[in-house]
């Protein structure tokens, strides 16, 4: 019998905080060294398990509700070679250049809109699954200080999320 797949989504703040470049950061690269890392191994131990890529805080967005600021670059799906070389346009000093043409960056986003489309993604894997995860990575605790909508929305969507 073959194991129950898992879901894995990388949920990843592509805004900037300053004139630094995002894409810069050491969270960026560690974040995309991560993705890939995940990848690589799936491909090879879990090949059946689904995984995605979520930005959000970006300037364009591609997504199934057309929320503002929420750029999904993979659907849930299992990982291959097309994958993680679409994710290695992204790396290094070309890399940063084809994020901020394609994706760019926003400071005006939703973390719970980003959170709904990871439930979205999740509620549309129709398999009985192991488990759902999503990998966080951001360098703002705190990404709507002074927004009681936005924060509201966050922990709501949260919430909602871990009692599927």
């Amino acid at each position: 019998m073959l194991p129950t797949p898992a879901l894995d989504i990388s949920l990843i703040c592509g805004r900037k905080l300053s004139q630094n470049d995002i894409l810069l950061s050491p969270l960026y690269t560690a974040a995309q060294l991560c993705i890939r890392s995940v990848y690589t191994s799936k491909i090879i131990n879990s090949e059946r398990d689904l995984l995605g890529v979520v930005f959000f805080g970006t300037d364009k967005h591609k997504n199934s509700v057309n929320f503002e600021h929420v750029y999904v670059l993979h659907e849930l799906d299992t990982p291959g070679a097309k994958r993680v070389l679409e994710l290695d346009k992204y790396k290094g000093k070309k890399g940063r250049a084809y994020f901020n043409e394609n994706i760019g960056h926003s400071k005006d986003f939703s973390l719970g809109h980003a959170l709904w489309i990871c439930a979205n993604l999740f509620s549309d894997v129709k398999l009985r699954m192991s488990h759902k995860r999503i990998m966080l990575f951001t360098n703002d605790d705190h990404p709507h200080v002074g927004d009681s909508t936005k924060i509201n929305l966050a922990f709501t969507k949260a919430s909602d999320l871990r009692e599927t």
